[in-house]
C-alpha cells in the first residue's frame, strides 16, 4: 500500500509537469499504483503495436523505454533490428547512451533510456528524477519514437 500510493503520488507529479510539453503525444495517464505507466503508443498513425513508458526496474534504476511488442516475435526482432542499424546516429542525436535490449529469450524488444531511482528515495531525489524524466522525454520521442513509428509503418 505504500508503494502504491507512492507510485501514485510520483506518477501524478510527473503529469503534471507533462502539460508544458506540446510535441509528445501523450496518451490519457491516470496513476493505478503500478511501477510504470504507458505514455506513447506507437504507430502513431494505426493501431496500437508498441509503446513508450516509464518503468523504475531492478536494482534501483528507472528507464523511459522503447517496449516493442506487436504480439509477433519474429516481427518485433526484426523492427528493433530495423531501428538497431541507426543506433550510433541516434544515441549521438539523443546525447546520450541506450541500452539496446533485443531480449531474444522474450517475445518483446526494448531500447532503453537509465538513471538512478527508486519509488522510496527521498522527496528531494525523486523531484529530480521527475525532472530529468520532463527534460528526456521529448528528445526521446523525438530520436527513437518517431523513427520507429515509421519504421513499424512501413512493416505493417
Amino acid at each position: 500500500k505504500e508503494r502504491e500510493k507512492a507510485y501514485i503520488d510520483f506518477w501524478g507529479e510527473v503529469i503534471t509537469k507533462f502539460k508544458n510539453i506540446e510535441n509528445v503525444p501523450f496518451k490519457n495517464i491516470s496513476p493505478d499504483g503500478a511501477s510504470w505507466v504507458n505514455l506513447v503508443s506507437l504507430p502513431l498513425n494505426a493501431p496500437q503495436k508498441s509503446n513508450i513508458n516509464l518503468s523504475f526496474s531492478l536494482k534501483r534504476r528507472f528507464r523511459i523505454e522503447l517496449y516493442i511488442d506487436t504480439g509477433d516475435e519474429d516481427l518485433n526482432k526484426k523492427l528493433f533490428d530495423e531501428l538497431h542499424i541507426d543506433n550510433g546516429k541516434i544515441e549521438k542525436e539523443l546525447g546520450e547512451k541506450l541500452s539496446w535490449e533485443r531480449l531474444d529469450h522474450r517475445r518483446a524488444s526494448r531500447v532503453a533510456l537509465y538513471t538512478d531511482g527508486f519509488i522510496l528515495d527521498n522527496p528531494k531525489d525523486l523531484e529530480n528524477l521527475q525532472d530529468w524524466i520532463v527534460k528526456m522525454i521529448s528528445p526521446f520521442y523525438k530520436t527513437i519514437g518517431l523513427p520507429f513509428s515509421s519504421i513499424i509503418e512501413s512493416n505493417i
